[in-house]
C-alpha cells in the first residue's frame, strides 16, 4: 500500500486516535492527497478489518471521482485534490472497536493511489 501521496485524513467530528461512528447515521470523511503520477479514474474501497478479517463496508460510491471536492478526474501528479465521502453505518452492526481501511485506488488496476487506516468505534 502507498501512503507517500496521502497529505491529510479527516474524520467528522472526531478529535482523538479513535472515531466514534454512531450508528443509524453517517460519519464524513475527507482525504487530502497528492498522486505521484496521472490516473483516469479512481475508485474508493472501504473496508472494516475485524480480528484480521476484512469486511466491505456498503453504502460508499465507488467512484471516487465523484467525491472529488477539489480537483477532477483525470487526476495529475503533484497537485493536491480532496476527496469526501460519507460513511453510512448500519443499525445492525454490532457494537465493536474495530479499523476501518479506506482506498483510493486507480479504478482499472487497482493500484493504491492512497490509504488511510481508521480506528473505530461503532455504538
Amino acid at each position: 500500500m502507498r501512503l507517500c501521496c496521502l497529505t491529510d485524513v479527516k474524520v467528522d467530528n472526531c478529535t482523538g486516535k479513535v472515531c466514534t461512528l454512531p450508528k443509524g447515521g453517517n460519519t464524513g470523511i475527507t482525504i487530502r492527497f497528492r498522486p505521484d503520477k496521472p490516473y483516469d479514474r479512481l475508485k474508493a474501497k472501504v473496508t472494516g478489518v475485524l480480528g484480521g478479517i476484512r469486511v466491505p463496508f456498503a453504502g460508499v460510491p465507488s467512484d471516487a471521482c465523484s467525491g472529488l471536492q477539489q480537483g477532477a478526474c483525470p487526476v495529475q501528479p503533484g497537485q493536491e485534490y480532496v476527496y469526501r465521502a460519507d460513511i453510512p453505518v448500519s443499525r445492525a452492526y454490532p457494537s465493536i472497536s474495530a479499523k476501518v481501511e479506506f482506498l483510493l485506488v486507480d479504478a482499472e488496476t487497482d493500484e493504491s493511489v492512497a490509504c488511510s487506516l481508521i480506528r473505530v468505534r461503532i455504538r
